[in-house]
């Protein structure tokens, strides 16, 4: 019979049920989020993802010497949690590693992976591993090394900490250098080893590319050997040193002074570092006197019998007297570059006119960028034709009141040297990958800004300025050369020039009748001489002299 004792007893039955199911509902759930976070925390003590670095790219010479390359070395990690006396460590770590003892405990003082110090040396590496220090590890990385140490400093650049270009071809080729990283999934065993037999997840690393460049590390050493010769002689400011290919513009040798060693660039200031030979301007003197007389022949308003009156040594110009070192008559056009005549080539100049003198200045692209494979090129300075004053046909044509870089000078004296063409300045020759595969060819810009006939006859007279003019001391037994000296005052801050401080420049090219070498010597403020008949033209000849002979 169902009476309401019945009753109640079957729904309380059903409540207890219910609430007991409720109960198993919650239990389930909770062990399946219990399930999701331990197979978290399984998956962080058994599986891992490890990031693959690539090696950067490795820099070669033109004959597969290597300048530039990566090593393996060890760097100091703690892991602070598993350190228990900080202050003891850090005590032991501080002259290990020549740290601050004070920056160690503050380091310590997280929780999680924290540097100690990157990239140490074999020795730092020794002591740490016999002080066998708690919480305290290496890891392997890849440190950017110079074998040749000092040589080619300015062409190559350095790298930072993580092996980031910074400067020279390392900043510039930096995207071809540096790889691209890629991943792979492992899984390690209760004794941290890792399962070899796991099927693994992973992106591929690539490996950076290296770089076969034009330069020679002979010729590169050659050029540094003699430079230094002239450094501790004259003690200049500055000096630089360029060796090119005028056929195909290939720099052989590029060298600056002060130098730099890229294995410590860190300990050397901002001005040895820098690349004077690209970033560097400067009033260009007499040397610049090619260019003027180059238009002229071009433009048909000379030859080089032609005769000039020189105002024995002094001459009034609207206004302003210019002088000749010495007091010359009647001079030809080629006596006029032979003895470097600023008179004379002033007068060639006011025949030729400011326009077709402008246009030949930026036909040789002065004022532009040579557009060289290096970073923080200079464009010089040319003032645009109508700021030009009234005195400008008279300075500009002998290298004054304009500036250029020593690489422009190397490009403008290679366009006599190749025939009228106008070459592109570079370091590279190929891009390869790291199974010696080519990735990238280049080719580079060749224009004709004068022509054939103007180039020989400017070749001829500049060979005379190296057999009897103010390039005598240039000349090479056994080869025909050709070059421009020049002696340019430097512009003083307070206006007009300094007196006692000049910039010393030959440019030059040899053998003359087959050019193979365009040579750019260019010492700012040598100490005692100043000539560039004494100071660059002999450089110019013990480089030629050497580089002829290495060549063959």
């Amino acid at each position: 019979m169902y009476t309401k004792t019945t009753k109640f007893r079957a729904s309380f039955l059903f409540f207890i049920l219910i609430f007991f199911f409720v109960i198993l509902l919650v239990r389930l759930f909770w062990l399946h989020l219990g399930y999701l976070s331990f197979s978290r925390l399984a998956n962080k003590q058994y599986k891992f993802t490890l990031q693959l670095n690539p090696r950067r790219g490795t820099i070669y010479d033109r004959k597969g010497n290597r300048l530039a390359l990566s090593l393996k070395v060890n760097s100091v990690y703690a892991i602070p949690s598993e350190i228990k006396d900080k202050l003891k460590v850090a005590q032991v770590l501080s002259p290990l590693l020549n740290l601050d003892k004070k920056r160690l405990i503050e380091k310590f003082s997280h929780n999680s992976f924290v540097w100690v110090k990157r990239k140490i040396n074999s020795s730092e590496e020794k002591a740490i591993k016999k002080a066998a220090l708690k919480g305290i590890y290496f890891l392997s990385e890849e440190k950017r090394f110079y074998p040749q140490g000092k040589l080619g400093a300015h062409i190559l650049g350095f790298c930072d900490i993580d092996n980031k270009g910074l400067e020279g071809l390392e900043l510039f080729y930096n995207d071809y250098l540096k790889g691209w990283g890629g991943w792979r999934l492992g899984q390690k065993d209760a004794r941290n080893y890792e399962i070899a037999s796991f099927k693994q997840k992973s992106i591929r690393v690539i490996h950076g590319y290296d770089l076969i460049l034009t330069i020679d590390i002979v010729i590169q050493y050659i050029v540094e050997k003699e430079l230094k010769k002239v450094i501790e002689k004259y003690k200049p400011l500055s000096a630089t040193v360029i060796v090119l290919n005028p056929q195909n513009g290939e720099i052989l040798a590029l060298a600056n002074y002060p130098n730099y060693n890229p294995n410590s660039f860190s300990s050397f200031s901002a001005s040895f570092r820098r690349n004077r030979a690209v970033v560097d301007f400067f009033e260009p003197g007499s040397v610049f006197k090619i260019i003027t007389a180059s238009a002229a022949l071009e433009e048909k308003i000379a030859e080089p019998k032609d005769v000039f009156y020189c105002e024995k040594g002094k001459y009034r110009f609207k206004g302003h007297v210019l002088h000749d070192y010495r007091p010359y008559g009647k001079l030809t056009f080629s006596e006029i570059i032979e003895k470097s005549s600023n008179i004379g080539i002033s007068k060639i100049a006011q025949r030729l006119g400011k326009e077709r003198l402008y246009k030949y200045i930026l036909k040789f692209k002065f004022g532009s960028l040579t557009g060289v494979d290096l970073p923080g090129e200079t464009k010089g300075l040319i003032r645009p034709l109508k700021k030009w004053r009234e005195i400008a046909m008279i300075n500009i044509p002998m290298g004054q009141g304009i500036a250029v870089s020593s690489l422009q000078l190397a490009r403008a004296i290679s366009v006599i040297a190749n025939g009228g063409m106008l070459v592109q300045p570079h370091l590279i020759k190929e891009i390869k990958d790291s199974k010696g595969k080519k990735i990238k060819t280049f080719s580079f810009s060749r224009q004709r800004i004068i022509g054939e006939e103007t180039a020989s006859k400017m070749r001829e007279i500049l060979q005379k300025v190296v057999e009897k003019g103010t390039g005598k001391n240039a000349r090479i037994k056994g080869y025909k050369v050709a070059g421009k000296t020049g002696t340019a005052q430097k512009p003083s801050l307070k206006g007009g020039y300094e007196k006692d401080k000049f910039v010393s420049s030959f440019i030059g090219f040899l053998p003359a009748d087959m050019p193979s070498l365009c040579i750019v010597v260019v010492v700012d403020s040598p100490q005692g001489k100043h000539f560039s008949s004494i100071v660059a033209a002999p450089l110019f000849q013990k480089i030629g002299k050497q580089v002829m002979e290495y060549l063959k």
